[in-house]
């Protein structure tokens, strides 16, 4: 079981009064994904990821990995909440995934917006930018 529960940080997050948390780091996930890939006995593999938000740069990266391990086990997911990055995640690495009975999924898709800042630069502040 791999638990992605605390949205894999760059490093192990000391839990509460020092005590380990109970996920790991991106670089324990890489670790234990190497080791799964030479693991004879291992039957497939159940990814936890409870209700984390994990960022869709990471979540690419978790995917991947998850991916490439599901060409030799298989991959199975159980969320209790997802969210772009997750859903990314369960989509490309996992062959099935489970959500909580009273779990929700928050799939709002991708935006992005243009800010102009002419006239607070140029008319307000009188500065003069040459990107």
């Amino acid at each position: 079981m791999l638990d992605l529960s605390d949205a894999l940080p760059e490093i192990p997050s000391p839990g509460v009064l020092s005590l380990s948390s109970r996920g790991g780091s991106f670089d324990a996930l890489v670790r234990e994904v190497e080791r799964l890939h030479h693991a004879k006995k291992t039957l497939g593999v159940l990814v936890r990821l409870g209700t984390a938000r994990i960022g869709l740069a990471r979540a690419t990266e978790a995917g991947a990995l998850l991916e490439q391990l599901g060409a030799e086990l298989p991959v199975w997911c159980h969320a209790d909440d997802m969210s772009n990055g997750t859903l990314y995640l369960a989509a490309r690495g996992c062959k099935r995934v489970w959500l909580s009975p009273a779990g929700s999924v928050d799939a709002i898709g991708l935006a992005m917006q243009n800010i102009y800042f002419h006239k607070l630069l140029a008319e307000e502040l009188g500065l003069d930018v040459d990107f």
